[in-house]
């Protein structure tokens, strides 16, 4: 396709079809590059304006993407699709009340849409209105039932609405439906924890090693501590979130001091 443009620069849907291929790759400079020149060609097409705002969605540009998706429900207004994902650029620019309104055009457009309804249920939450979050992400739930995002973020809805109960269901059932998926484990541990079942809690929370960008390992090569005797043998402590967690476990330095061991704290 690279190619064909070359040979054929003037071709709207030739950089089209280069602009699809390098958004499948993930290529998102080179994706929103070949969309806007094809833009620049063909400016009364909505298929390429919605196109370059997935580029430039990929690309972190949300304010760009959301005018992107607005230009292309001018051309082509009545969109289901295309209000959503308006409302989500919108929603990581935290507009979430504009957001929000986006979500319900899309869902007045076409009412058996889950994604929306899940949408517009984590934008509520971001607003403060948790009962309504609550009813969007129930719709979302009943309409695709074995997708687990649904699940989850109603689980995580139940959770900040202080159910943790309701909120282990959820969890359980997203599980189900995706059992290697670490952030479920993760939030199921929140929930357990918070129920104060602290067995499973802190089994799950062993999940938050794995899948995290904001949590890695210590770059160490000596075995993990699994309960075995410390007597005159050395052990470790370091921390690996924030300070309140830091100040929180680190009074167990001296059980385990009293336990035999030479204590490290890093």
């Amino acid at each position: 396709m690279r190619s064909a443009v070359v040979r054929r620069p003037g071709r709207a849907d030739v950089r089209q079809t280069l602009g699809c291929a390098a958004l499948t790759l993930r290529q998102f400079g080179e994706a929103a590059a070949e969309f806007q020149s094809a833009v620049d060609l063909r400016p009364e097409d909505p298929d390429l304006h919605s196109g370059l705002a997935e580029a430039l969605i990929g690309q972190k540009k949300l304010s760009e993407a959301a005018k992107a998706f607005r230009r292309s429900l001018h051309l082509r207004p009545d969109q289901p699709g295309l209000e959503n994902n308006l409302g989500l650029a919108l929603h990581e620019l935290g507009d979430y009340e504009v957001a929000a309104s986006h979500y319900r055009r899309a869902l007045s457009l076409e009412p058996n849409f889950p994604e929306a309804y899940c949408n517009l249920g984590n934008t509520l939450a971001k607003l403060g209105d948790m009962t309504g979050a609550l009813s969007a992400l129930r719709q979302a739930v009943h309409r695709q039932p074995e997708n687990p995002l649904h699940h989850a973020n109603l689980g995580e809805c139940y959770l900040d609405y202080g159910d943790p109960a309701e909120a282990r269901s959820c969890f359980s059932e997203a599980l189900r439906l995706d059992p290697e998926n670490s952030l479920h484990h993760r939030r199921m541990a929140a929930a357990c924890l918070t129920l104060g079942d602290w067995e499973r809690g802190w089994a799950e929370y062993e999940w938050r090693w794995r899948d995290n960008d904001q949590l890695r390992p210590p770059p160490v090569t000596q075995p993990r501590w699994s309960g075995e005797l410390l007597q005159g043998r050395t052990i470790l402590i370091h921390a690996e979130q924030g300070h309140g967690d830091t100040l929180q476990f680190v009074r167990f330095a001296k059980s385990l001091k009293d336990r035999g061991a030479r204590v490290v704290v890093w």
